[in-house]
């Protein structure tokens, strides 16, 4: 193609920048995109045309670098003219300096740009009365010397100070334009390097060779010169892989994986259909019109939440306890209790329901006339959401509470939380998460006499008289206190058995769902199909009775096959044992 077709310019080349300027920023339009800030020198008319013909709304920013040339050359024209003695490379550096440093620190704060712009002169000819902080003659003045001028010595020349002022005045009226500058250093960057491979002086944006030069440009920028022997490279190592694939491929191992692949996407993908059921099939939309399609999902696998220790080395610990009307997790809770070193917490409860015969057996609380008593002695009550929102006030007192029970994750902390939820009380701000004592005495060196791990055990043998009644929460949890205070247990090792707030709340969930799922498989445990421990697996794996016979109805055996097979982080969904998978199915085909 000749240079006339390539040639999209007849203008001059001053006005090339802003004609190029404005026609992206129409590109930008028809793509709905409107900038509203453009950072440029100072050297053209651009934004006056952009505003005209674009957007007139859009803000200029002068570029950092451009100024801070501009000054220099200033300076330079100034003793090109002039031949001031005083003005020479060290004073120019160190002018270029003050003038870089004042721009930096003064961004967004035009009237302190102002004031240090017009204390730099007087500053370099020793008057530092009006000098902001970064002036060191006012951390020092018996010792300070103006090391970075000329023989360290102030500036002295009278018309060589009136010149520098002037020039400085015209930068602090434009305080305000100079404390909000940006930065064209990337592009600047660029430029160059196209500069370098198609200089200004030839006219190679005539030919096709342009686009080649600056994608060489593009790959010099991003990764260095050295692209040229990365592209050499990478096309040597794209034939050696090739060519090593090609071995790979033809070897007896490589054959086998692959069919163990295909196998194992096979069975995904199998069970993906199971779980899905009837999704896309010739002629599915026809198919019983008048009834309810099988459209019904099976879940995929459920996962026991993971237990991840709290570091928060900052942390309070709170000792902890309850007591509830029975021992079961639809228990009401009757008594809160709390120590935090001397600060004590106490608050009991007046349940809706009864109390259970053993619990009153255990903690002397019962009821009488509508009323909470401890044996005979009748108690101050209030209700649930009151009592929880105090202890959430005691608790804001200190920061990043950790709740320490004894035996806490097998009763009190879920029981509790189950109580905020029911309350619709907000705690995880002020409690960080939770410690039971009984692993810690358990994971310890620690050997009782009688090998049980109750807290009345472990007191007994400490030799630790209890602080008040048994079975009082607050007196339990202040019994805790001095039990774990005199084994001295380090603070890393209770942290270390720590649990998050998160923890207790999924496992709550994790726990209900599959306490559910349980209840439905007890069917398949009394009729000996599968054990307990077999029916508690497939629970926890988020299955049910129902979901089982969905996927028995979808694929016969194979449809169990594959749900009880699934992958999941690497194994087996619930187990591969044919024996197991047959049983199941053989008793759900006997049923129909």
């Amino acid at each position: 193609m000749t240079a006339g077709k390539k040639k999209n310019w007849d203008g001059s080349a001053k006005a090339m920048e802003p004609d190029m300027i404005v026609g992206m920023l129409k590109d930008l339009e028809k793509d709905h995109i409107h900038p509203h800030e453009l950072v440029m020198d100072d050297d053209s008319t651009t934004i006056s045309r952009a505003r005209k013909e674009c957007e007139q709304s859009i803000t200029k920013f002068s570029d950092r670098n451009h100024l801070k040339k501009t000054f220099s050359n200033k300076l330079y024209d100034l003793q090109r003219f002039k031949k001031y003695q005083q003005l020479r490379g060290k004073t120019m550096t160190h002018l270029k300096k003050y003038f870089s440093y004042v721009l930096a620190q003064n961004q967004k704060k035009p009237e302190e740009l102002k004031k240090s712009l017009l204390c730099i002169i007087p500053h370099m000819y020793g008057d530092h009365l009006a000098c902001p902080s970064w002036c060191k003659y006012k951390r020092n003045p018996a010792s300070y010397l103006p090391r970075n001028l000329p023989y360290s010595r102030y500036l002295t020349c009278p018309e060589l100070k009136k010149d520098l002022e002037a020039i400085i005045q015209t930068y602090a009226q434009q305080a305000d334009k100079l404390s909000d500058l940006g930065s064209t250093q990337a592009c600047e960057s660029f430029n160059h390097i196209v500069a370098s491979k198609n200089p200004k002086s030839l006219f190679l944006s005539g030919s096709e060779s342009t686009s080649f030069i600056i994608a060489a440009a593009v790959a010099q920028k991003n990764i260095g010169k050295s692209y040229i022997q990365e592209v050499e490279k990478a096309v040597e190592k794209m034939d050696r892989k090739r060519n090593l694939q090609k071995i790979r491929q033809s070897s007896a191992e490589y054959k086998k994986r692959r069919c163990q692949i295909r196998k194992s996407s096979s069975q995904d993908q199998g069970c993906k259909e199971v779980r899905e059921g009837k999704t896309y099939e010739t002629s599915v939309g026809l198919e019983k019109m008048d009834e309810e399609q099988d459209i019904n999902s099976i879940p995929s696998a459920t996962v026991e939440p993971e237990r991840i220790p709290l570091r928060n080395t900052d942390s309070t610990f709170v000792y902890f306890d309850l007591e509830t009307t029975g021992l079961g997790s639809s228990a009401e809770i009757l008594e809160i209790g709390a120590a935090r070193g001397q600060d004590i917490f106490q608050k009991y409860i007046k349940p809706n329901g009864t109390i259970s015969a053993n619990a009153t057996c255990v903690t002397g609380l019962h009821m009488k006339n509508h009323e909470l008593y401890y044996r005979d002695q009748k108690l101050a009550t209030t209700d649930l959401k009151s009592a929880l929102q105090k202890f959430s006030e005691w608790l804001s007192d200190s920061n990043s509470n950790i709740l320490v029970s004894h035996n806490g994750l097998r009763f009190d902390f879920p029981l509790f939380i189950q109580n905020i939820m029911s309350q619709n009380i907000v705690m995880n701000t002020c409690i960080a998460g939770f410690i039971d004592t009984l692993e810690v005495f358990k994971n310890s060196d620690l050997k009782t006499q009688t090998g049980s791990f109750s807290q009345e055990s472990l007191m007994r043998d400490a030799g630790i008289q209890s602080l008040g009644v048994s079975h009082c929460a607050l007196t339990d949890a202040m019994d805790l206190q001095n039990l774990v205070n005199f084994h001295n247990i380090p603070f890393n090792t209770l942290l270390s058995q720590s649990v998050m707030y998160d923890y207790v709340l999924q496992h709550l969930k994790f726990s209900s769902v599959k306490n559910d799922n349980l209840k439905s498989l007890d069917i398949l445990v009394h009729g000996k199909v599968i054990t307990e421990f077999m029916a508690n697996k497939i629970a926890k794996s988020g299955l049910n009775m129902n979901y089982i016979k969905l996927a028995h109805t979808r694929n016969g055996e194979d449809g169990v096959k594959n749900l009880f097979e699934e992958i999941v982080n690497g194994k087996a969904r619930v187990t591969k044992c044919k024996k197991i998978i047959n049983s199941v199915s053989n008793y759900l085909s006997s049923q129909l």
